[in-house]
């Protein structure tokens, strides 16, 4: 067992010492929440919401690939390209 101090036994300078620490090691622990105290590594809610919405993008640019493909399968238009390009990259109307 080690020798720990006791809250009545530390110093101010050595409990500022320790809270500088802790922050530093708040700085670093990824999906540390301040306020709840989880430090499970878990992504903070802008960055979770930012990767959902990068997925939905992802989505729905794969779903107008398909269609396209789809409409080239069926004859209904030249697989150009510029074509699916332009396809991956049109802007869809945001919920």
């Amino acid at each position: 067992m080690t020798d720990r101090r006791t809250a009545s036994t530390i110093t101010d300078t050595e409990l500022d010492q320790l809270y500088d620490a802790l922050n530093a090691l708040r700085e670093v622990a990824r999906g540390y929440c301040e306020h709840c105290g989880r430090g499970d590594a878990t992504p903070p809610p802008e960055a979770y919401e930012e990767q959902r919405a990068r997925a939905a993008r992802a989505e729905a640019a794969l779903t107008r690939v398909r269609a396209l493909a789809g409409w080239a399968l069926n004859g209904w238009s030249d697989l150009s390209p510029r074509k699916i390009l332009d396809t991956i990259d049109q802007e869809q109307p945001h919920d």
